[in-house]
């Protein structure tokens, strides 16, 4: 699911309290380097600001259908310092950002959500990940 979209949440501390943020992201799980969520941010933001652990969600509600799922990934949130080949982002704002963060995921959860009856608020987890 994080490969197959483009916009979700980083969620980092900032004055001692949780945030949570939308961005834009790529999702990259290579040999050798890892899974990482790479975005882009403006330099001395929040984003930029909050290197340590975060966290990035991801979900989607379809309440016609009664569907629903959610995806967390925690872990490690820097700077990048090296020169990397990263696919253009879309950027819903054009001012300046050219900082490229990313998130070193150590784990991923998930979960999906369905309603059985039509009209009953009530669902049950159809899948869990932990991993």
């Amino acid at each position: 699911l994080l490969a197959d979209h483009t916009t979700g949440r980083i969620c980092v501390l900032s004055g001692g309290y949780p945030l949570a943020l939308p961005v834009s992201y790529h999702w990259t799980n290579v040999g050798g380097v890892g899974r990482r969520i790479l975005m882009r941010t403006r330099l001395g933001n929040t984003i930029a600001s909050a290197t340590g652990p975060a966290s990035f969600e991801l979900d989607h509600i379809d309440e016609i259908a009664g569907k629903a799922w959610s995806v967390i990934a925690r872990g490690t949130l820097q700077e990048v310092h090296e020169m990397i080949e990263v696919p253009e982002l879309r950027r819903w704002l054009m001012d300046g950002r050219g900082h490229l963060m990313e998130l070193h995921v150590s784990s991923v959860s998930g979960r999906r959500f369905v309603s059985h009856m039509p009209g009953d608020d009530s669902a049950v987890v159809e899948w869990q990940l932990a991993g």
